[in-house]
């Protein structure tokens, strides 16, 4: 469960800053090439490393188990009877909303391309999904994650698309500051 994550979070913490020092530098490299604000893609960067540290990491049960040896196989199997309405009444599917939201706003405002953040987060959540179910490490594949991590994504590039004009004005002073220079 995402909440189990969330109070037994040593893996996490240990996943997040092996995953933060190997994208880092990439990240940044890019931001510059491409001319994105680095700060903008820091943050979606960083959304990202809470997002897999949290669906990939195993739970510590299962992490106790699988070093001990005790953990039972468990069936590969992803849960499908979920309805899209769910993420509504269920609090771990309101939880995994939440952890998409940044997502999608970071990647709107870092690097202005809404449909672009919509597939890349659908896609994302499809791709955790499917490694939860391979990786067999005490994560559920269940298709109320990937319907409330879509939600998610939505939310956060409709954000995005509402702050991205406010963050464009509030830029463009300072651009066009830079580009006369000073003589």
């Amino acid at each position: 469960m995402l909440s189990d994550r969330v109070y037994n979070f040593t893996p996490t913490i240990v996943v997040a800053g092996v995953l933060a020092l190997a994208a880092i530098y990439p990240v940044l490299r890019l931001a510059r090439l491409k001319g994105v604000p680095v700060g903008l893609a820091l943050l979606h960067c960083w959304a990202w490393i809470g997002v897999l540290s949290v669906t990939i990491v195993p739970d510590t049960a299962s992490l106790n188990g699988m070093l001990d040896g005790t953990r039972p196989p468990s069936a590969r199997s992803c849960y499908v009877g979920a309805s899209p309405l769910d993420i509504l009444s269920i609090g771990e599917a309101r939880l995994n909303t939440l952890l998409f939201v940044p997502l999608g706003l970071f990647a709107v405002l870092a690097y202005r391309r809404p449909l672009a953040a919509l597939v890349a987060g659908t896609l994302g959540s499809v791709m955790i999904e499917a490694a939860q179910l391979a990786i067999n490490a005490g994560r559920q594949c269940d298709l109320l994650d990937l319907y409330a991590n879509t939600a998610g994504t939505v939310v956060g590039v409709a954000l995005g698309c509402l702050l991205l004009p406010l963050l464009k004005r509030r830029l463009s002073p300072l651009r066009n500051a830079n580009l006369g220079g000073s003589r």
